[in-house]
């Protein structure tokens, strides 16, 4: 089962052993472009180029 990573995914992949639970890829793209983007705006950020 791919989600974007809400919880009742998660919990219905972890009650049917046959259900596989992954990410998806374009939502954890943009959860690391918003961290990325906020971080480079701090002027000791976590990011720098």
């Amino acid at each position: 089962m791919q989600s974007d990573g809400y919880v009742v995914y998660k919990h219905l992949a972890e009650v049917n052993p046959k259900c596989e639970f992954i990410l998806c890829w374009a939502h954890v793209r943009n959860k690391f472009a918003m961290t990325f983007e906020a971080r480079m705006r701090m002027p000791n950020g976590l990011f720098r180029k």
